[in-house]
């Protein structure tokens, strides 16, 4: 009986060390199941990545190289790029873009002129300073291969950035040829600069032009005043009117002519002195009266002097001239009636106006 008791009890432990075995094995493959996955996953996640960021390095439009402090090439998009095959040797930067300096001397930094490199320099200073340099441009002189033969001529602009890479110190280069923007740029100042001569050239032949037409536009006026105060007729006296009026019109497009003639050769001079308002509105009355004399307008030209005393830092000539071409379209509109000019003081701030009786502007202009 007691033999039978043990015999169970063997069993039942036998059994127990069996399910535990068996539950520690089951576990086991569990955890290295969960593991398994997690690194499958992780694993298409960096397969995924370098996907992407090969992709990203073949369609950012420009060659990124890792380079460490002996300008060695540790990796490049360059040959994604290019489409074009790794050799597998090392190769320093100059070597990487077949620099006909480096290939000539046999070695990137050996050639007589590559002290002059502004690209070489700045990441000699980014190493020493471990400073990041941008847009450094230079113009290179590239064979079309590592065997030489042709070159190309080309403009680049080149960026850098310093960064420790599994413990060596190393520059992230950036470079962009900009080759066809230079050219586009030199083509685009080329072209401003015979526009601008052109322009200037214009300006010079309607400034002559301009001087040439005024000496017999005077004599016209000159003796269509003296035939306005010597005739009798009035068919006659309207017939000088109508030269009158239209001698003064022409006198004042050519005068308009020669201020934009010396607008665009000179650019617009400003004089400025202390003027007082009041005479300079007097000497634009004098001559509009003299004007419509001469015209013999039935127009009333009225000034309306406000306060006398008022004085104003101002160009004289410039605001002589843009009364007189406000006054000269309400004459020029006005067939009857008056035309009232003047200035007046609103809140420390002072307005000129001109009104008049001509045929005006509609109302839904």
């Amino acid at each position: 009986m007691k033999g039978h008791i043990l015999s169970v009890i063997f069993l039942l432990m036998w059994n127990l060390w069996i399910v535990m075995g068996i539950s520690i094995l089951l576990g086991a493959a569990g955890y290295f199941i969960f593991k398994y996955r997690r690194l499958s996953g992780a694993l298409s996640e960096l397969k995924d990545q370098k996907s992407l960021n090969e992709a990203i390095l073949r369609s950012v439009g420009a060659y990124v190289v890792l380079i460490n402090d002996r300008v060695e090439v540790l990796r490049s998009n360059y040959y994604t790029v290019t489409q074009t095959e790794d050799p597998g040797s090392v190769l320093r930067l100059g070597e990487l873009f077949n620099c006909k300096n480096g290939l000539d001397a046999g070695h990137c930094g050996e050639h007589m002129n590559c002290p002059k490199c502004k690209i070489r320099n700045a990441i000699v200073g980014a190493f020493a300073f471990n400073q990041p340099f941008k847009e450094i441009e230079e113009d290179m002189v590239l064979y079309k291969s590592r065997n030489k033969g042709d070159v190309v001529e080309c403009t680049v602009s080149v960026s850098g950035v310093p960064l420790e890479v599994a413990g060596e110190r190393c520059q992230l280069i950036t470079l962009y040829d900009i080759t066809r923007y230079r050219k586009m740029q030199r083509e685009l100042e080329q072209e401003t600069r015979l526009a601008q001569e052109s322009s200037r050239l214009k300006s010079r032949f309607l400034t002559n032009i301009s001087h040439e037409i005024r000496t017999p536009l005077n004599s016209i006026v000159g003796f269509g005043q003296l035939l306005a105060a010597n005739n009798d007729t009035p068919q006659n006296r309207e017939y000088v009117q109508i030269i009158n009026r239209n001698s003064a019109q022409l006198s004042r497009m050519i005068q308009y002519t020669l201020d934009l003639s010396r607008i665009e050769i000179e650019g617009v001079q400003k004089h400025l002195s202390e003027e007082r308002v009041y005479t300079i509105c007097q000497e634009v009355e004098e001559e509009f009266l003299l004007q419509m004399d001469t015209l013999q307008s039935p127009v009333s030209f009225i000034f309306d002097p406000s306060d006398k005393e008022i004085v104003l830092n101002t160009d004289a000539a410039r605001l002589r001239q843009i009364l007189s071409h406000l006054l000269n379209n309400a004459i020029q509109n006005t067939r009857q009636g008056s035309i009232h000019f003047g200035y007046e003081v609103r809140e420390k701030t002072l307005f000129f106006y001109v009104t008049d009786t001509g045929i005006g502007i509609s109302e839904e202009d």
